[in-house]
């Protein structure tokens, strides 16, 4: 098994020139990831462009905020069923969310409500 330097894959960020190269060859290969990959000559693995596809330029995902009503609905699914993004995607009223979107927005949540109760605290601990 190649490992990532053998592999020399390009951890670079993507350019639009590479996005577009990307949507011209999945019109022609579709999902055909490893095709792909060879064809656009740039180091990319195949599954370093599915996922670029798939979480970033595929037409039929939503990039627009998430409403209340989904945070609300993404809170109450994550408190009874647990972290199972997959599921509670398919509870939101407007497609095209990826669980990887609400995974990130939990997470992201939790991390500025985790900052915001450690200030209170070093804040309380200074004034008492």
């Amino acid at each position: 098994m190649k490992t990532l330097k053998e592999n020399k894959t390009n951890r670079k960020a993507w350019t639009d020139q590479e996005d577009d190269q990307l949507r011209h060859l999945f019109s022609i290969y579709k999902r055909q990831w490893r095709i792909i990959a060879r064809e656009m000559k740039n180091n990319r693995t195949g599954k370093q462009i599915r996922d670029r596809w798939v979480h970033h330029l595929d037409k039929n995902i939503n990039q627009s905020p998430l409403s209340s009503m989904e945070k609300k609905i993404i809170a109450e699914k994550c408190r009874t069923i647990g972290h199972r993004w997959v599921e509670i995607v398919k509870c939101l009223p407007v497609n095209g969310r990826t669980p990887l979107m609400i995974r990130n927005y939990w997470h992201s949540q939790q991390r500025q409500a985790f900052h915001r109760i450690r200030e209170r605290m070093s804040v309380d601990t200074l004034l008492n």
